[in-house]
């Protein structure tokens, strides 16, 4: 899938778990989305080393 797929779909986990969890955290959808994609580089990484 590559390193760019991974990032997509952080991304778009993030923005999906802001939507699904709302609420007042200090960093708002920006921070979510990049926690999500550290998360789907994070899991991609080691997907790839697993195998």
């Amino acid at each position: 899938m590559g390193i760019l797929g991974w990032i997509i779909v952080g991304g778009l986990m993030g923005a999906l778990a802001k939507l699904i969890m709302p609420g007042n955290d200090p960093g708002g959808i920006i921070v979510t989305i990049l926690i999500g994609i550290v998360g789907g580089l994070l899991g991609g990484w080691i997907g790839s080393v697993a195998r």
